[in-house]
């Protein structure tokens, strides 16, 4: 039974790997590095969990503002385009178009309609042909759909999500709370 799991999980790795997908790669890592902290944080007893949480959390910080600071050289590093194929130029397209409807957006489903309306001002922006469906982001289509008041409550249920998958933790340790958090 160990030696199918390990043999599936070698396989899953290679099959990704040579997908030369960098996001898939970054999923694996993000991934192995959740299962480590989870790890990690089980072991110790659940008052202590907060400040570790906490100083995960600080640490995240400053890993996230690294590759934030450094994303084009990093990008460039694994082989990428710096502009990620032109979805930078696509973002800031569509976020010029929030800031016209910021608080209530333009309405469940009434934004990508072709070369109509607001999303054809953002095809036109991007120059090059290509007539965007989507905003290549779902946090950015919930606010151009839903405005900020939309992502908001998108924003609230993920952080309530992740508390109760914690809470399902810190009462016993399940295998499905776990992977419910790795989702």
């Amino acid at each position: 039974d160990k030696a199918l799991n390990t043999t599936y999980i070698a396989l899953l790795l290679f099959f990704i790997f040579m997908t030369q997908s960098r996001t898939g790669w970054l999923l694996v890592a993000a991934l192995a590095v959740y299962r480590v902290s989870l790890s990690l944080l089980l072991r110790f007893r659940q008052r202590e969990r907060s400040a570790i949480l906490l100083a995960m959390g600080l640490c995240g910080s400053v890993v996230a503002t690294l590759v934030i600071t450094y994303l084009p050289v990093l990008l460039r590093a694994v082989g990428k385009d710096p502009s990620m194929t032109g979805r930078a130029d696509l973002w800031a397209a569509v976020f010029h178009s929030i800031m016209k409807h910021p608080f209530i957006g333009y309405g469940y489903g009434a934004f990508w309609n072709g070369l109509n309306g607001e999303s054809g001002h953002v095809a036109m922006s991007l120059g090059r042909g290509w007539i965007p469906a989507h905003a290549q982001s779902g946090f950015l289509d919930i606010w151009l759909e839903l405005g900020v008041l939309g992502l908001c409550l998108i924003l609230l249920t993920l952080i309530r999500a992740l508390i109760d998958g914690m809470r399902c933790l810190n009462v016993a340790r399940n295998v499905a709370a776990e992977w419910y958090l790795a989702m």
